[in-house]
Formats: C-alpha cells, structure tokens, sequence
C-alpha cells in the first residue's frame, strides 16, 4: 500500500513538471540584453504571440538536441504567431557564443548572467521551456528534453496558437529587440 502511494506521489510530482494547467501563474516579465549585446530583448516582444521562453546553458546536453526542434517549430509557426526565446544562464558569455556556433538558434537569445530572470521562474532542471499564450499566462512547462519531445510540445504549440485567436488582433504585438 505504501508502495503504491509512493508511486502515485512520484507520477504527480513528474507529470507536474512536464504540464502546468492554464489556470497557472502569469510569465515573470524580463528585459534581458542580446546574448551578442547590440539589443534588449524583453518579454514584451511576445505581447499578442504564443511564446516560447527557453532557459539553456552551454554544458546543458539535451540543450543541444532542442535548438534544432525549437527552430523547426518556429519555422513551421512564425507566420501563426509564435515566437522563441533562448535565455541563456552562462556566467561565461565566450561559452554560449561558442555554443551558438555548433548549435545556431534561429529565434532570439537573451543573456542572463546573473541568474535573477532563472530565479524568478524556479528552474526545475536544464533546460526548461515555458510556453506562453497570447495573454501571458504559462500554458505548459517543459523540464529536459528528450529525443521524441517535439511532436508533444508541437501539439502544445498548435492548442495555444488556436486560443483566443480571436483576442489576438485586437493586441497585435511584433517581436522586436528594443
């Protein structure tokens, strides 16, 4: 008996990690510079959108295997209203460029050297995505990344794409580096 309830208490806890019901919390606003320092990436730059917010660092493993997943998916539903954001966690900014050169992003890349954005969301594991929907509100959270991942967060991305697609031009908001 204890067993099962112990086992019931560990699906709970993982199945957590991976969905966050809609009636979550709202994304943790951020103004972080480019991770090539010519720009200021805010989460304003995904007001009206479906996000994705991304935290990655450059000895994060299954980092490796999600960029290309993530530039699929923004390739696939840029022109319906999705954007990415990579922020990376890097004390070392060389690491990360170096990073971004044998796994290119093709969505944009904050740097958040000092942590205060990661912290604010309770980072789980590396990475972790958060998607978010057009009205801020985290839909799902995404702790790691395997092999296999992208048609479960694609279907996720198309459920939130879908939502209040009605609302969304009335607050067209375009990704912009301030």
């Amino acid at each position: 008996m204890i067993k099962t309830k112990k086992n019931i208490v560990v699906f709970g806890l993982l199945a957590s990690l991976y969905v966050t019901p809609s009636w979550a919390e709202q994304m943790k606003p951020f103004s972080l510079p480019s991770l090539q320092g010519e720009s200021t990436i805010s989460s304003n730059a995904g007001k009206g959108k479906v996000m994705i917010v991304d935290f990655w660092a450059s000895w994060c493993e299954p980092c490796k295997a999600s960029f290309p997943a993530y530039n699929e998916l923004l390739s696939k539903y840029a022109g319906k209203g999705l954007v990415i954001v990579g922020i990376n966690i890097d004390n070392d900014k060389e690491k990360a460029l170096g990073f971004l050169e044998e796994t290119p992003a093709n969505f944009l890349v904050a740097a958040d050297p000092d942590k205060k954005v990661a912290a604010a969301y309770n980072l789980p594991t590396m990475p972790t995505a958060y998607i978010i929907g057009r009205d801020g509100s985290i839909l799902y959270t995404h702790a790691g990344y395997h092999e296999g991942d992208l048609a479960g967060m694609e279907k996720e991305v198309e459920t939130a794409l879908n939502q209040g697609k009605e609302t969304s031009s009335q607050n067209k908001g375009t990704l912009e580096q301030e």
